[in-house]
């Protein structure tokens, strides 16, 4: 239990995708719960579901009446999370195609009542929203091309999943593998070759500018103006092609790629504060 006073929980649960590979899943709501949407969190790049403010996201989501699914991508590598420690070779094995069959089993397991533990029948309203970050942010929106859903919100999206230099993209076909470090804790880590060449593959099919605008629901962008990860120019670019009548581009000043949060999330941030009011608001 979360929250005593207002009787939110925290239910945590595992599915399986295609491979056979653990989506580990919590799942946030309050009791007695109300027919309400479900919303889906998607991490981000060297993400987890416990990074920094997404269970803080996860929580107030579920106090303004929703229910909310934060979830683990089976191959984020995460196997320390207070000290961001990654499984190096399962984090490099991560595909595009993998982190959206990811998803699309959640959504599976959501439209046939099938999440372990936890009863959907009279707590849901049939609508599906989701929450993407950064490259989570790109994972969801060919998501939205794929299936039913009913809002989408981006923070700090990217506009591309090729994000490489031709030089970057021949060394990395040479050697297998693009190896750099995390800062954070000094730990090499790399994504293998198959990872970009799954996206030039793929190229048309992975265009995150051609799937958003092909999308009709209500369309949430937020970004940081001091992004020096993801510029903002991407979301202005994403803002421009969604062809939907309900679009939304707000911009946070001075806030980084994170939004000024850290890992672990001890001191609370107004920007982050901000927006959690900004999607409480989209998804109400």
């Amino acid at each position: 239990m979360l929250n005593e006073i207002t009787n939110q929980k925290k239910h945590s649960f595992v599915l399986y995708n295609k491979l056979n590979e653990q989506i580990k899943c919590d799942l946030y709501f309050t009791e007695p719960q109300q027919p309400a949407p479900i919303i889906i969190l998607l991490h981000g790049f060297k993400g987890f579901k416990d990074w920094g403010f997404l269970p803080t996201l996860a929580e107030k989501l579920a106090l303004a009446g929703n229910i909310v699914i934060n979830f683990d991508f089976s191959r984020n590598g995460i196997i320390d999370k207070q000290k961001m420690i990654y499984n190096a070779e399962i984090f490099a094995s991560n595909l595009i195609s993998i982190e959206i069959d990811d998803a699309f089993t959640i959504i599976k397991s959501i439209h046939s009542n099938q999440i372990p533990g936890y009863n959907l029948e009279s707590n849901w309203n049939n609508k599906i929203y989701l929450a993407g970050f950064s490259r989570g942010a790109g994972i969801s929106i060919l998501l939205s091309n794929l299936t039913q859903i009913d809002k989408l919100a981006l923070l700090a999206p990217i506009s591309t999943f090729n994000r490489y230099t031709k030089r970057q993209i021949e060394n990395w076909r040479n050697t297998g593998k693009l190896i750099f470090k995390n800062y954070l804790t000094n730990q090499n880590l790399y994504i293998n070759y198959s990872y970009i060449e799954e996206i030039l593959v793929n190229s048309e099919k992975y265009d995150l500018i051609i799937s958003i605008s092909k999308l009709k629901m209500p369309i949430l962008i937020i970004h940081g103006l001091a992004d020096l990860t993801v510029n903002v120019k991407e979301s202005k670019m994403l803002f421009e092609a969604i062809n939907s009548v309900q679009k939304y581009l707000i911009l946070i000043e001075n806030a980084g790629h994170t939004f000024n949060a850290q890992h672990p999330y001890f001191e609370e941030r107004k920007e982050i504060n901000d927006i959690i009011q900004h999607l409480i608001k989209f998804f109400t």
